[in-house]
């Protein structure tokens, strides 16, 4: 009896964690039902009962930004289509939707160029999410062990040599890619970034509201946040421009 009360409680606890697992993609199914029947206020209630969830993704944050902007929200839309261009990098639609978004905002910035080696550096941190390279990661470290192990227990010296220096080869490609994935999870979690949500800010020289205006942004503008001061925080424009702002003048990307 007491055994069939234990299988009784185990199946119902799994049945109980299937229908959890299932919540979140029936919601998110539902708001992008709701969106194509142009409901969107409704779907962006969808979505966000999916990140009450605790549930994450790019296409997530996609369909939130979308929902947004189709309710002209733009500096909310900006927000999610960043939010998730941290985790669809590259993605063609996205950048359109980003930068449809970002013409309805009021302050044209001009980014200070970038060196060639910065550019390409960044793209190639981009160029796959942080799960391809760490999936990227175990697949060279798997390489470098079996090419170890053809080295170690081969007779023959051509085998041998092949199976050294190719080993050494996957192991250094492993690291560099080690180190590549740890600079795209960083991207992810950093949180350095943010989004104007007020219709204007006005930016100043010191973290006190008596200090000097140094320059005024609008709403739906990209800030670079790097340093905090209590509830201020310096801002960095895509120009170069630095100046201090209220906290609560941001919402962080």
């Amino acid at each position: 009896m007491k055994k069939i009360n234990i299988i009784a409680v185990v199946i119902l606890l799994l049945s109980l964690f299937s229908v959890n697992a299932q919540e979140p993609e029936i919601l998110f199914q539902e708001g992008v039902n709701a969106y194509s029947e142009q409901n969107y206020p409704l779907a962006m209630r969808k979505f966000e009962a999916v990140l009450d969830n605790g549930f994450v993704s790019g296409e997530l944050y996609f369909n939130m930004g979308n929902a947004a902007y189709k309710q002209r929200d733009y500096a909310r839309a900006i927000l999610y289509y960043e939010k998730a261009r941290l985790l669809l990098p590259a993605d063609d639609d996205l950048e359109a939707n980003l930068t449809l978004a970002n013409s309805h905002t009021v302050d044209k910035i001009e980014t200070l160029p970038k060196l060639f080696y910065e550019k390409w550096w960044d793209s190639l941190i981009i160029s796959m999410s942080a799960d391809q390279w760490a999936f990227l990661n175990l697949i060279l470290l798997a390489l470098a062990l079996v090419l170890f192990i053809v080295y170690r227990f081969s007779t023959s010296v051509f085998l041998k040599k092949t199976g050294f220096y190719s080993s050494l080869i996957a192991l250094f490609f492993f690291l560099f890619t080690i180190f590549i994935s740890a600079q795209s999870h960083k991207r992810i979690t950093a949180h350095d970034h943010a989004i104007v949500f007020v219709p204007s800010v006005t930016a100043k020289s010191s973290p006190f509201s008596d200090s000097i205006d140094i320059f005024v942004i609008h709403e739906g503008l990209k800030v670079k946040i790097d340093n905090r001061e209590g509830d201020w925080v310096r801002i960095r424009l895509a120009n170069g421009n630095v100046g201090w702002a209220k906290s609560e003048t941001l919402e962080i990307i």
